[in-house]
């Protein structure tokens, strides 16, 4: 089988320069004259250039197909042999709106999927690609893709080898993005699994516009990891307008140059083979002076080095399954090898518990981190497949709460069944790290040793009932290594060294600070040695009387207490304690949260740096350490390293003031921002504030923020702990009149809201809002924001029109504001259509909506969780009034957009299946909306209060599965306990309520059960208004007790009360309502009715 590869071919012939036509014409000829012929032509992306070519797409694609189809000609390579990938010149670009980055925020390259209603918006920008196919399928070359452009990565099987067909540029938009893109790497890994399934013996060429080093750091991994585990042989990429080539784990990456004659780039092609199992590639270029093309020979030379022969395997990598990693292993790993393969022997030994113990600085969390890195390297043979790192907070369920990939709920102990479950689907496959675990209890220890996995625990104490490792001090000649390597000095003797670590007493984070004193000092270890003794620092007698038992209150303890003082003597010997900005910034970064990583960039926000000078002083000087994750630099500070500069030099309340402040203002309650963007953030306030114990309004605003967006992800009781503290300091401070206390307030009422406790929220938000009748200074917003949590409580309940009411305050604030195009207005289009719904009026509701909508595109934002309410809401409006195709359509998209936010586990992502179950039940689909209906109900179970109506309506709706499949008792559990939930909670006449007691009545009635029956249907009807909008189930009640009447006898009753039923619907929703053809056959069915008009 015989190849060529063309990439960035920037067809423009209108600007093209003499050059660039000159090699264009010549390569055809070279083609042929040096008999360059072939089976398959690779175009690896780039066929226009966006720059000139941007206005007729159509006229452009046209052109670049002819010269496509000119060089197969050339080649001799039949249509069916030519296949285009797309390059980032073969998309539009989308306007600067924060879209792309939030899409990129929420994508996680261990799951690797891409919401549906991202890839939309992502894949709709390929016009030019889409007609560039179009033009060549004219002339028979068979599309890679279809016009939805997905999958996003496409196999074809050949008889010789596979060839994968990737999409590089889905993410392009600038050249900003070079190293920060995605693919979606779930469909690569669904490719390679088909090819693998049509033949595994066959190698596979992988076809993509961009070089592996253009993507994302997490991502370009997992591309990477996924070709090491297929015969991927070859990498075929363009775009940087050079060759060049590259091999790694076990394939090879080969660039070609681009077919455009400007400076810096080199024109070349390649024609490569595959003669059994053995590839040959040699590539040709164009020499601008000579004016021909040729060998390239000085490329050619280089590529015989790199052997083609055959696919390496190589060992597979542990995946990491959590969403904390550690801070990356030191490089100078020395004299812990026994101390590894100790521990291994001990870990794999049987499944359950090691306790890894010591003082803190000994090196414990060090050696963990070795072993990670060796396994998320290359896991061998040994079982290991997953990986987890989780740091100890407080108790067990807090600290595995919110860590892993793929799970979710509001409650610690929802969370932590859940963790276990998919522990122990995982098994002794999984090695499991649990750092800094000091007040684990003997019931916490108990509970990890029964997971079924491999668990590693780093504490200062050991544990009776586990096994344990005591993490001994570092041999003299291991630290002596240690200290020559971190102070660079090689001329001090060993003699003078070993006074130094003998002091230290083989304690690892010691030896370390100590050298980089030295080291960042410029002195010799003679004058070090001089300070050290002078200071009183001596490690040696302490470490021997430290005692090793397990005490919850250690670190407030006799020998903690030494121990951090002894430390402090280094921190005193360092230049950082009389440097007033290095000491500065590790005093602020000591409040911050310990082993808990921060991005560079909001260092030097929160800790108001003008420059990094300082910053990375302190870093040289071993008092912070960074390291780079993904391609982002991440401070980090060691717990002793935090209590130390907290005894030696204590923050005062002004400059922890200040930090709150900061760390308060960039904490964006913004849905245009993307609420999820925060959540790195809030440990470091929640550390704060714990912390620096005392009353301060500073400290009070950053926790409300804080609270807030707990809120807004669904951790309400979370949000309210904070809330209900910063509460407490406000009104300490503040008084309890003072209009910042409204805020707070509001956001509580937002929670109450969120956990179904409505009447808590009416009763907050009236508290509110009396205090800012006395406060006629409170800007508009935020008495808006007050009515608006007062209606969404208020329409929970059913209290509808006064929900109104409250509303149309907000919109007389907000256009008093002139805030009409505002994000807050979409939002309360969102709540009037949803009132609109629940009040019958769908036209309106639709209205409002699409407005809502409106107001978002013209924005030019895509707040997903706002995006996603309005979409679930115009779905209820279409499905109401009878468009159930649309309704699914809109319940659809809702979904999409909630499982790109939120992966699993958040309320709005249960009310979302729990519409998409009711579609189905319309489409008679019932097995699909039991299993929409049972996510629903799952989620609903652990992240809601027992007594939420979202959960009632769940319940409502499997009991309606059950009820259409004629499983009737198990329709009458599901609806009663819909019932007693609905009851408890919602106003007597509330919808849902109507079509719990209107389903019990029809269950009762096909189980011949014909009073009961009547009585539930009468209790449906109970309080009604007949002359106002009635919703359709309501409606339907009559039909259903017309139905009763005939069983019972009452055939004149039957008839009337059907009737009523006809009559109310075509009056309320017009002719083509589905639920009329239902009364329609049910009057049919009734001896006594003569249908007299076909219209009926």
């Amino acid at each position: 089988m015989k190849w060529l590869h063309l990439s960035d071919l920037h067809y423009n012939p209108q600007n093209d320069g003499r050059s660039t036509h000159q090699l264009r014409e010549k390569l055809l000829k070279y083609l042929q004259e040096a008999h360059i012929t072939a089976d398959h032509l690779f175009l690896t992306g780039d066929y226009r250039h966006a720059k000139y070519q941007r206005e007729n797409e159509a006229d452009a694609a046209k052109a670049s197909a002819e010269f496509i189809l000119q060089i197969a000609g050339a080649a001799k390579i039949l249509p069916e042999g030519i296949h285009i990938i797309p390059g980032n010149h073969d998309l539009s670009r989308l306007p600067e709106t924060g879209a792309l980055d939030q899409i990129k925020q929420k994508y996680d390259a261990h799951n690797g999927r891409l919401g549906q209603a991202d890839a939309a918006l992502l894949l709709g920008r390929f016009t030019f690609f889409r007609l560039l196919m179009q033009e060549l399928g004219r002339s028979g070359v068979k599309p890679v893709w279809p016009d939805t452009m997905l999958p996003l990565h496409v196999g074809r099987s050949f008889e010789s080898f596979h060839l994968l067909c990737l999409n590089t540029g889905i993410f392009c938009n600038s050249n900003r993005d070079r190293g920060e893109l995605i693919i979606g790497n779930y469909d690569l890994y669904r490719a390679l699994e088909e090819m693998k399934q049509a033949d595994s013996g066959r190698p596979i060429i992988v076809l993509g516009h961009h070089g592996l080093d253009n993507f994302r750091e997490d991502e370009r991994k997992a591309v990477e990891t996924l070709f090491a585990e297929y015969p991927v042989r070859l990498y075929l990429c363009g775009d940087a307008h050079m060759p060049w080539k590259r091999r790694t784990n076990g394939f090879m990456e080969i660039t070609m140059g681009c077919l455009v004659q400007e400076k810096y780039t080199r024109t070349v092609f390649s024609a490569g083979a595959l003669r059994g199992s053995d590839f040959s590639i040699e590539a040709h270029s164009w020499d601008a002076d000579e004016g021909e093309w040729g060998e390239y020979t000085q490329f050619n030379k280089k590529l015989r080095k790199w052997p083609l022969y055959r696919h390496t395997p190589v060992h597979r990598k542990a995946e990491t399954i959590t969403k904390e990693r550690p801070v990356s292993a030191s490089p100078h790993f020395i004299g812990r090898e026994e101390t590894v393969r100790e521990l291994e022997s001990r870990l794999f030994s049987k499944t359950g518990v090691v306790f890894l113990y010591g003082i803190g600085g000994i090196g414990k969390t060090e050696v963990c981190r070795e072993l990670y890195e060796r396994y998320a390297s290359d896991a061998g043979d040994g079982g290991i497949r997953y990986l987890g790192w989780i740091t100890y907070r407080e108790t067990l369920k807090n600290s595995f709460f919110d860590q892993f990939y793929g799970l979710a709920a509001d409650d610690p102990d929802a969370y932590w069944d859940r963790a276990r479950q998919k522990i122990a689907e995982m098994g002794d496959a999984l090695l499991l790290f649990l750092d800094n675990a000091n007040q684990m209890t003997p019931q916490e220890v108990a509970a990890l040793d029964r997971l079924g996995c491999h668990v590693l625990i780093t504490a200062r104490g050991k544990r009776d009932t586990v096994q344990n490792m005591e993490t001994d001090s570092l041999k003299p000649e291991a630290c002596r290594r240690l200290y020559r390597l971190y102070s660079e000095d090689d001329s001090a003797g060993d003699e003078i060294i070993d006074q130094i670590v003998s002091l230290a007493a083989g304690h690892t984070l010691s030896i370390e600070l100590l050298a980089k004193t030295q080291y960042a000092a410029g002195m010799d270890a003679c004058e070090l040695l001089c300070m050290i003794e002078k200071s009183g620092f001596d490690l040696s007698d302490l470490m021997e009387e430290i005692c090793y038992l397990h005490d919850p209150e250690s670190e407030k303890g006799e020998w903690n207490s030494r121990f951090i003082e002894h430390m402090a003597r280094i921190f005193d010997l360092s230049e950082v304690s009389t440097l007033p900005e290095e000491l500065r910034i590790v005093q602020l970064f000591s409040l911050l949260a310990s082993n808990t990583p921060v991005p560079v960039k909001t260092v030097r926000k929160w800790l108001d740096l003008k420059s990094l000078n300082a910053m990375n002083s302190v870093i040289r000087k071993g008092w912070l350490n960074k390291y780079v994750w993904q391609g982002t630099q991440f401070l980090v500070m060691h717990p002793v390293i935090s209590s130390v500069i907290r005894y030696a030099a204590m923050p005062d309340e002004a400059m922890a003031g200040e930090l709150a402040e900061r760390i308060g203002d960039d904490l964006k309650i913004d849905e245009a921002e993307g609420f999820t963007r925060q959540a790195d953030k809030l440990p470091h306030a929640a550390a704060l504030a714990e912390k620096m114990d005392f009353c301060d309004v500073r400290f009070a605003r950053m926790l409300s923020k804080a609270a807030l967006l707990y809120d807004y992800q669904g951790m309400c009781d979370t949000g309210i702990r904070l809330a209900q503290r910063a509460l407490e300091m406000m009104e300490t401070v503040l008084g309890k009149e003072d209009w910042e206390i409204g805020v707070v307030l509001t956001n509580i009422a937002y929670a109450r809201y969120m956990k179904g406790e409505y009447d808590r929220g009416i009763e907050l938000c009236g508290r509110v809002l009396d205090i800012y009748e006395k406060n006629p200074k409170v800007p508009g917003d935020l008495t808006a924001t007050a009515y608006n949590n007062m209606a969404l409580c208020c329409s929970r309940k059913g209290l509808y029109q006064e929900a109104l009411r409250h509303y149309e305050t907000v919109m007389d604030i907000y256009k008093e504001e002139k805030m009409e195009e505002s994000l807050a207005f979409a939002r309360l289009c969102n709540n009037m259509g949803h009132l609109s719904v629940c009040l019958v009026e769908y036209e309106r509701a639709l209205e409002w909506l699409e407005n809502g909508l409106r107001i978002l595109e013209h924005l030019c934002v895509v707040p997903a969780q706002l995006t996603a309410a309005l979409h679930n809401n115009k779905g209820l409006a279409y499905f109401w009034a009878g468009d159930y195709k649309e309704a699914k359509a809109q319940f659809l998209k809702a979904v999409e957009l909630q499982e790109t936010l939120w992966k699993e586990g958040h309320p709005d992502l249960g009310v979302s299946y729990g519409n998409m179950g009711m579609s189905c039940i319309q489409e008679a689909a019932y097995p699909e909306a039991l299993e929409w209906l049972k996510k629903a109900m799952e989620i609903q179970e652990k992240v809601l209060i027992p007594q939420h109506p979202d959960l009632a309506l769940t319940y409502n709706h499997i009991g309606l599965v059950y009820y259409y499949t004629e499983r009737y008792d198990e329709a009458l559990v599901n609806f009663f306990r819909a019932f007693h939930i609905q009851e408890k909670v919602l106003e007597k006449g509330h919808y849902d309520m109507v079509a719990t007691c209107n389903n019990i009545g029809m269950v009762y009635y096909y189980k011949g059960e014909y009073e009961k029956s009547l009585g539930w249907c009468r209790r449906a009807l109970e309080g009604q208004d007949e002359s106002g909008h009635m919703p359709p189930d309501m409606i339907m009640a009559y039909c259903h007790m017309g139905l009763i009447c005939e069983a019972l006898g009452n055939h004149e009753r039957a008839v009337a009360l059907c009737q009523k039923a006809y009559d109310l619907m075509e009056a309320q929703f017009g002719p083509h309502h589905p639920y009329l053809s239902v009364i329609k056959e049910n009057l049919q069915e009734l001896p006594w009715f003569i249908v007299e008009s076909d219209e009926l």
